[in-house]
This record gives C-alpha cells, sequence and structure tokens, in this order.
C-alpha cells in the first residue's frame, strides 16, 4: 500500500517547479494602516497592501492589478497575465487581457453591450483605489456608460478574498447592469503552458490548456442550474448541473481553488481556451446583478417583437464574494476536493449524516400511479395507472430481502391520490388504484419488519392541478412578465418542446413549508424520513406579487429541507449543494460531467467531497446502457447501486413524468442487483465509510481511488488487462488493494 501512496506522491512532484527571487523593500503609503515589510521578490512596481501568515498581497493603484504571493514557496498569481514577451498578441488584445472587470448591460433602447475595465473604465482615468485593512478598495467608473463598480481586497490567512460590493453599485444613466465577470484573467495560462481547469460541471471535469479546441463552444454553466422560471423552446444539449459553486486552476507551478462565498444562487461558471476570444487560457466566475427575460409580443403575426423584462430589483445579497486559496505546489483536483470538504467542515454546513448503515444499501426508486389518456365508448378519458401498489412495493421489498440484499433505501413516489400528477398532497387522501390506507399501513410495516430505510416522495415544486388549497393563478411561480412558466419536456432527438406531453407548472418555493406541514399533519405517519428528490436539483425563483429572486428562493429551500430533516431522513436527488449538506441520502449522483466539448475528462470531485459524510448513489442501473460499467463506477466512487423498480404495467410510462423509467420489472432485475450488491459489499467491508483521500488516473480508462484506512481500489474500463503494483488489473473489472495492518 506505501507503494501506491508514493506513486501519487511522485507523480504530483513532478511537476513542481523553483522561482528565482528578486530583493525589494516595500512600504505601504497609506498612514491609518502601515505595513512595513522586508520580502524578496519582483512586485512590478505595485505596493503592498496586504500580508498575512501565509500569503502577501500587492497592488497597482494605476492600474487595479496585483500580485498574489504565497510565502513558503514564493509562487505567485497574477490579476493579469504579463504579456510583455508575448509577440503573438497585438496591443488591442493585450489591453483586453489587462481588466479585471467586464460588465454586460441593456442601454436605454434595450440593446444589450458589453465593456471592460481596462478600456471603458482605466483608460478613461474612472479608477480610484482606497486602502484597507490588509487589503484595498477599488472602485471601477465606467465613464460613457454611468456604472460605478467596487472591489473590495482583503487577504486572510490563508486565502484573498474578492467581493463585489452591491450595494455601492451605482447607474446613473438609463443603463442596467446585469452580469458582473470577475477577474476574468486571474491565472490566466498562455499557449505554452501546462495545466488545467477544474469545473464542477456533473461529478466533475477537466478541461486541459491548449486543448486545441477552441474552434467549439466555450465552457459556461449557471452554478445550481438555470432559472427554471425562464422557459426555452428549446434545449441546446442536455447536460449535467453544476451542483457546487467552485472551480480550480492546476499549474506545474502551483494550484488555486475559488470558492463563491456568497451570491452562488447568482453565479455562472465560465472557462475559454487558447485561441478562443479571450487569447489565453482563463476560468472565472460571473454573476447576474439583475434578472432578466425575453418576451415575445405579438407571436401570431407578422410584427412578433422580441422585448427585453428587466426585474425592478437586483440580487438579494450583501456582496457578490470569491475566496481564492492558493494551494501546495501539485495539488490536482483531488486535493482541491479535499480542501473544499475541509472549509465546508469547518464552516459547519458539511456534517457527518446519522444515517449510518453497516452494509451499503442499495437505492430503489418505484413508483406508483401514472395518469394516462385513455378511451370510454370512444369518449378520450383520463385513466390512472398502478405500476406499482401498495402492496406491489411490500412484495418487492421481501423479494429484494430474499434475494440477499442486506440493506435497502426504498424511494416510493406517486402514491398519493393522483399519482404522479395529483395535487399537492396535504389532504391524506390515497390513491384508490393503488389500494387502502390499510394496505399503506401494511407496507410500512412490511419495511419496518424487513430493516429497511422507507422514504415515501412528495414532489413540492412540480404543480399539476389545481386544488386541495392551492391554485394556479395564486400558488404557482411568475415569471417576469408575471405569468405562470409553463414547464414542458424535451425530446432527447430534437430537443424541441414535447407538445404531445401536457406541460406543468412550478409550485411557488414561498409556500413549500405550508404545503409539507399539511402533509405531516393530514398523513400523520409514523416514517423513517421523506423523499424530496425534486428539492435537490429544481431551483428557480419567483417573480410574482412579492417577487423572490434566487437568493430568497434559496431560503426557502433550505428552510423546508431542514423542517423536513427534523421529522427523519431526507432523501434528495443530484443534490446542489444547499441541498447536499442537509440530505442523509443524495440519489442519482451523476458519475461523469456533460461531456462539452471542451472538456477532457470527468472526475469524481463530487463524490470526493462527500464521501464519508453523506450516503449517495449512481444513477439507476437498470435504466443504463452497461450494468458492469455502473458497477464499476460505483467503486471507483464509493457510492451505492440505485435501481428503478416497478412491478406491473412497465410501458405506461411514456408519455408522463417518468418516461424515462423503463425496463422496469424488478423480478428481471433482483438476481444482478444481488449480485452487484454482493461485490460492492466485500469491497466496501475493506474501505467501510471512509472518506476518499485521493483519485487517480493512471492510464487511459484506468484509474485508482483511494480511502482514508490505506484501501485503494483500481478501476479498468478498458478492454486490455492493466498491472499496476504487481497486480493485474483485468479489463473491465477491479483490483481491492488491501491496506496493511
Amino acid at each position: 500500500m506505501k507503494k501506491i501512496f508514493a506513486f501519487m506522491v511522485a507523480l504530483g512532484l513532478f511537476c513542481q517547479i523553483t522561482f528565482s527571487v528578486f530583493a525589494v523593500t516595500d512600504i505601504s503609503s497609506d498612514q491609518d494602516n502601515p505595513i512595513k515589510t522586508t520580502t524578496t521578490f519582483q512586485t512590478d512596481g505595485m505596493d503592498m497592501v496586504g500580508d498575512s501568515k501565509h500569503l502577501q498581497l500587492y497592488a497597482d493603484s494605476k492600474t487595479g492589478a496585483f500580485i498574489l504571493r504565497q510565502k513558503d514557496t514564493g509562487v505567485i498569481w497574477r490579476s493579469n497575465p504579463d504579456t510583455t514577451s508575448d509577440d503573438s498578441l497585438g496591443q488591442g488584445k493585450k489591453r483586453l487581457l489587462e481588466s479585471q472587470l467586464e460588465i454586460r448591460y441593456y442601454d436605454a433602447k434595450s440593446m444589450s453591450q458589453e465593456r471592460v475595465s481596462k478600456i471603458a473604465s482605466v483608460d478613461k482615468n474612472g479608477l480610484s483605489a482606497e486602502k484597507t485593512a490588509n487589503g484595498i478598495i477599488f472602485r471601477y467608473l465606467f465613464v460613457n456608460e454611468g456604472i460605478s463598480i467596487p472591489i473590495q481586497y482583503t487577504l486572510q490567512e490563508d486565502h484573498l478574498q474578492v467581493s463585489i460590493l452591491i450595494d455601492q453599485i451605482e447607474e446613473t444613466m438609463e443603463n442596467r447592469l446585469i452580469d458582473i465577470s470577475l477577474l476574468p484573467y486571474f491565472g490566466a495560462a498562455n499557449t505554452t503552458e501546462e495545466g488545467y481547469f477544474f469545473v464542477p460541471d456533473g461529478s466533475g471535469s477537466l478541461i486541459r490548456f491548449n486543448n486545441g479546441k477552441y474552434n467549439g463552444s466555450a465552457y459556461q454553466q449557471k452554478v445550481y442550474g438555470a432559472d427554471l422560471i425562464v422557459a426555452q423552446d428549446r434545449l441546446d444539449y442536455f447536460s449535467e448541473t453544476a451542483a457546487l459553486p467552485v472551480m480550480g486552476i492546476f499549474k506545474n507551478s502551483g494550484s488555486v481553488l475559488s470558492v463563491v462565498q456568497d451570491g452562488a444562487a447568482f453565479t455562472q461558471i465560465n472557462a475559454y481556451v487558447a485561441g478562443m476570444k479571450k487569447n489565453y487560457n482563463v476560468a472565472y466566475f460571473s454573476f447576474n446583478y439583475r434578472p432578466y427575460d425575453t418576451v415575445l409580443l405579438d407571436s401570431s403575426s407578422s410584427r412578433a417583437k422580441e422585448v427585453v423584462v428587466l426585474s425592478d430589483k437586483k440580487a438579494q445579497c450583501d456582496t457578490f464574494t470569491v475566496d481564492y486559496y492558493p494551494l501546495a505546489t501539485g495539488s490536482g483536483y483531488a486535493d482541491m476536493a479535499l480542501k473544499y470538504k475541509e472549509l465546508l467542515i469547518s464552516e459547519g454546513s458539511l456534517t457527518k449524516t446519522t444515517a449510518q448503515h453497516q452494509n451499503l444499501p442499495v437505492y430503489i426508486n418505484s413508483y406508483g400511479a401514472v395518469k394516462k389518456k385513455g378511451s370510454f365508448l370512444w369518449i378520450p378519458v383520463d385513466v390512472m395507472k398502478p405500476l406499482t401498489t401498495y402492496q406491489d412495493a411490500a412484495a418487492m421489498i421481501t423479494d429484494l430481502k430474499a434475494a440477499g440484499i442486506a440493506d435497502i433505501v426504498f424511494s416510493y413516489e406517486g402514491w398519493t391520490a393522483g399519482g404522479m400528477t395529483g395535487k399537492m398532497p396535504v389532504k391524506g387522501k390515497y390513491e384508490s388504484v393503488l389500494g387502502s390506507k390499510n394496505d399503506f399501513q401494511t407496507l410500512l410495516q412490511t419495511a419496518k419488519e424487513s430493516g429497511i430505510t422507507f422514504l415515501p416522495g412528495i414532489n413540492l415544486t412540480d404543480f399539476y392541478q389545481s386544488g386541495n388549497g392551492y391554485a394556479k393563478g395564486s400558488s404557482t411561480a411568475k415569471n417576469l412578465n408575471k405569468s405562470p412558466s409553463l414547464q414542458y419536456r424535451y425530446s432527447p432527438f430534437s430537443l424541441v418542446k414535447d407538445l404531445d406531453t401536457a406541460p406543468y407548472y412550478l409550485f411557488s418555493p414561498r409556500l413549500y413549508s405550508d404545503a409539507l406541514n399539511k402533509f405531516y399533519k393530514k398523513y400523520n405517519l409514523n416514517l423513517d424520513g421523506i423523499s424530496l428528490k425534486t428539492l435537490g436539483y429544481k431551483f428557480y425563483s419567483d417573480s410574482g406579487k412579492e417577487g423572490y429572486d434566487r437568493a430568497e428562493t434559496l431560503e426557502f429551500v433550505t428552510g423546508v429541507l431542514k423542517q423536513a430533516a427534523e421529522q427523519g431522513s431526507v432523501l434528495t436527488k443530484s443534490a446542489n449543494l444547499y441541498a447536499a449538506c442537509v440530505s442523509d441520502y443524495i440519489s442519482e449522483v451523476p458519475v461523469s460531467s456533460s461531456g462539452f466539448d471542451i472538456t477532457d475528462q470527468s472526475v469524481p470531485f463530487y463524490q470526493i467531497v462527500m464521501s464519508g459524510y453523506k450516503n449517495y448513489s449512481i444513477p439507476s442501473v437498470n435504466l443504463s446502457y452497461d450494468t458492469n460499467y455502473s458497477l464499476l463506477k460505483a467503486l471507483e466512487t464509493g457510492s451505492s447501486l440505485t435501481f428503478d423498480f416497478n412491478a406491473q404495467n412497465f410501458e405506461d410510462t411514456a408519455g408522463t413524468p417518468i418516461e424515462s423509467v423503463y425496463n422496469s420489472n424488478y423480478r428481471d432485475w433482483v438476481e444482478l442487483a444481488a449480485e452487484q450488491s454482493k461485490i460492492l459489499n466485500d469491497v466496501y467491508q475493506k474501505t467501510g465509510n471512509h472518506c476518499i483521500v485521493a483519485h487517480l488516473s493512471l492510464a487511459e480508462d484506468v484509474y485508482c481511488t483511494s480511502f482514508e484506512n490505506g484501501t485503494s481500489v483500481a478501476v479498468n474500463y478498458s478492454d486490455k488487462d492493466f498491472v499496476f503494483e504487481g497486480q493485474n488489473v483485468p479489463a473491465k473489472g477491479y483490483y481491492l488493494f488491501h491496506a496493511e495492518k
């Protein structure tokens, strides 16, 4: 086992380099906050404005540029790249690379405009500076645009905190600020440097510098997903979500982890490789200062016109704040994940779940009833079709236990009146085609006697029918045009709206807590917990009468999840950070990224962060294209298995909210589920509920994951055997390296 860790350390240290230094003496010009120090490094004429245990900050009051220096290694990080020796760039491109801010706004004619701080502010004498305790504030006045934006830099012990002071932003003309890109060239890599950006797409993804993919699209992804309230006629692509407000830069000289501390709900992550419009390899955060949408007026005539609708209020948070953590030389994506995990734990966001299991549980998703279009005497009618009745679910649990599956987390959706598309479940009613209340009580008793975790699910985000005290007009989320936002499913082939399937609305986040309270009161069930899957990944604002933006929605979501946690265990699906931190079980966590053209490799960053603290599973095995691949992914990421099981009418999911659930006859899959569960648990008994501490790519399609107790698992997705540490890792297989006693 020592050889494995020696290999990992050697791989990281291989990239290390040493910086040469120059002696200078630096004295702050601020009389009230004097900082005097002697250091040994070239400052490019900048003044020291911050000094801490591990870092030094130098800034240029004339340009807004800064240098962040790591004391122990001498590694420096620049706000803007040094392009003096780059003859491939013209003066115009070099000026763009000297900006610390990029903005987008709508002018008086509702035309979208973009400006950069170097040209529109600094070169027009619009920059001013103010020394602060261990930092500095730069105020950028975009002179011709009438927009002023202050950025505060504060040097902390181990990181640089950078904040856009929202309350001090000024708009003195008719222009309305929309987006702000913060430090778009911080840590930029030129056309010869090696390294990569980490971005939190799905499980995590790497974008290698100078990968030659400059003819494709840049990486641009909203943290927590796009706002669902903004309807789309078609999708550009199906993608995973950026569930964590974090990104990273890895260079041979060192690494930086960047974390959005405030304003995550308004954040977009951007990355470009050399050859795209940013010229260099860059990755950065941008923030949506003012929500907006477009509305098509008079759409039925030839005079149809698209009109921009702007929100009356700015983002409801104090600042847009990013913390930049320089890491040790050689720190890769796994080290970044461990640092991020440490930060979440230290601030109290990530805590260990109390739902502990001796075995790695198998997650079962099962569904009660769906509504289908049918006919009676040639008259179209809606018909409720049972997929898994209460008695079916009880029998399924018994059969799974009899097959040898030791531990089960059973999520049961669509069991209340109306099935998957019923009214909000706040009246204590059961779906008659599934059985009676007594049948459901028998199901609960079966689950209890079998020793499984049974989590009935309710959907608090999707609004299908008025009734039970909630109506479409008053209880749904509204867009900026004050209309209920219709939600459609999209064809996986054409990516356009599926008009053959009935649309639905979004339930107003302000009513989440009210609906959950009524559910608990009316059903009055002694439950292990509850499944609130959609709260994990569906995130949207509500521009109705009161108006709630994404930050305010975030408070509603976290509030109702904490409310549910007081009653028992909570399960969410593909959970964004805010939901993951409250959940005990995270179902169907992505095991790869979206596969955008610009990206190069998927990595299990999300799983490294959550390992040892939360129970999580892979996407459904029986809905995957390769069940063995799913098993290997579970082994690589320390995940549980997931299966989508029903008992009858399997073909009736077409045209319903769960039309992707096919091939779900549990009787066909019990044997495989038991077999894979045994393999996974044999490994789990060695790794235990331990945190992942390292992850490496050993070769193409061969990876090694190490756990804190010294155990490692090598998985081989390739068609050829691979020898590692003298052991054969078979093709399409794995090898478990035991910890030394």
